[in-house]
């Protein structure tokens, strides 16, 4: 059984990088080139413009950490909110389920963001920059717990989507500013105690706070409220998961 997941999964891989980037020209240079203008232009903007500096900490490494970590959630969720409907052909053969449409987009999101890092980390090593992580094992546990919590989001939004079309253009416009009040460009310590306690409310920010505590050791982790983060990652898990097992017949019928 976990032989055919495993060949269903590679299956839907290869056609799902063949179909976003095989029949575009550059498509794969622009996959990684993208995400790197966009970075080099916020790490000048941190650095240049905004003339904000933390002792200890590099803004290159800050600003790029933290904008592939929202990186890898936003186009997890925005790739699952579609997932059904891109692959709704695909579900005449039973072997292929809907959820392994979406877990193969994670894999591929995954897999973009571990070769733009080992891109970004080589040219990090050619200037001289550290580029290494204080705490491997902290960065380890952020990167598993944003894509558990990327999924349970995405699969839950991608069977809402899939009843409700307008809630995916509702979801589409939230991810756009949604970057701008998840701490990518700052710290939330360098925020007064009101902007702050808004901020937490969002769990975004916590991840992004366990991101860059795991690579500057003088970035801490009094900020983060694991219970919190672990509510915002169990609750929709429990419900998407719940809601598929019920609704995945019904799913394969109306895309």
């Amino acid at each position: 059984m976990f032989r055919n997941f495993c060949n269903v999964i590679f299956a839907l891989f290869l056609r799902e990088i063949q179909s976003r980037f095989g029949s575009k020209k550059l498509g794969y240079f622009w996959a990684i080139f993208e995400p790197f203008a966009f970075i080099a232009v916020f790490a000048f903007i941190r650095s240049s413009v905004f003339n904000t500096q933390i002792n200890g900490v590099n803004n290159a490494v800050f600003i790029t950490i933290s904008f592939l970590s929202f990186l890898l959630f936003r186009n997890i969720v925005k790739k699952a909110l579609d997932a059904f409907d891109a692959n709704s052909a695909l579900f005449f053969y039973s072997a292929v389920k809907p959820i392994h449409t979406v877990i193969t987009r994670i894999l591929i999101e995954l897999f973009i963001t571990l070769i733009l890092y080992i891109i970004l980390c080589c040219i990090g090593w050619f200037f001289m920059i550290n580029v290494i992580p204080d705490n491997v094992y902290l960065l380890l546990l952020s990167t598993f717990w944003l894509i558990w919590f990327s999924f349970s989001l995405g699969l839950l939004f991608a069977i809402i989507g899939t009843f409700y079309e307008n809630f995916k253009r509702t979801i589409e416009l939230v991810l756009a500013p949604l970057m701008f009040v998840s701490a990518v460009f700052y710290s939330v310590d360098g925020m007064t105690p009101t902007f702050r306690d808004i901020l937490l409310y969002n769990p975004l920010v916590h991840l992004m706070e366990m991101f860059r505590a795991s690579y500057f050791s003088v970035m801490s982790l009094k900020y983060v409220d694991f219970l919190y983060l672990g509510f915002w990652t169990l609750v929709p898990c429990y419900l998407s998961l719940y809601i598929y097992i019920k609704a995945h017949k019904k799913i394969r019928a109306y895309v």
